[in-house]
């Protein structure tokens, strides 16, 4: 019986130093509360977060919808312009990506597939149906242009050149070159 009362004795010591180790049941008690209005408060900077994340991913597919197309026209005017109308399509896809095409091809060439001129100049074309759309109208920015003509053989350095001059009557064009 002494043994047994040591052993249930010892049990009662475990679990009262358990439970003192534990701590107080009152000041667990507000310590769980506080972690609850802590997740509370978490959870409802998730939700925002999450329901901003959304928002913005919806606006970015609108404007991609929206503003890729109109883009890929406006930049297919300035590349044909500077390619005397050999390239008469610039694809610009829902990420952006540009791919042009001549009059005779079937499939649009991706960029890979040009040569280095060509690269520029629907890149300068890109760019210019940019800021044609994204300038605002009625004031008319400078286009700072730097370097953009670098690969080009003289007969589309005058083509690109003729087209910066009609885009210099609307507003300033500010071109850097390494070529004479």
């Amino acid at each position: 019986a002494r043994a047994s009362a040591e052993r249930i004795s010892a049990q009662i010591a475990g679990i009262n130093g358990r439970l003192s180790a534990l701590g107080d049941p009152l000041v667990l008690s507000s310590s769980l509360s506080c972690m609850r209005e802590e997740y509370e408060q978490l959870q409802a900077e998730y939700d925002a977060l999450s329901l901003a994340v959304d928002t913005l991913r919806e606006a970015d597919g609108e404007i991609q919808s929206r503003f890729s197309p109109e883009l890929g026209r406006v930049a297919a005017r300035y590349m044909s312009a500077v390619t005397g109308g050999r390239y008469e399509d610039v694809l610009i896809s829902r990420d952006f990506s540009a791919r042009t095409r001549t009059q005779d091809d079937v499939v649009a060439r991706d960029s890979g597939y040009l040569s280095a001129g060509t690269l520029d100049l629907m890149y300068l074309a890109v760019r210019l149906a940019v800021c044609e759309l994204a300038l605002p109208e009625g004031e008319p920015c400078p286009l700072i242009i730097d370097d953009a003509l670098v690969n080009l053989d003289d007969t589309r350095l005058e083509q690109a050149m003729e087209l910066l001059k009609q885009i210099a009557k609307k507003r300033q064009v500010i071109l850097f070159t390494c070529r004479k």
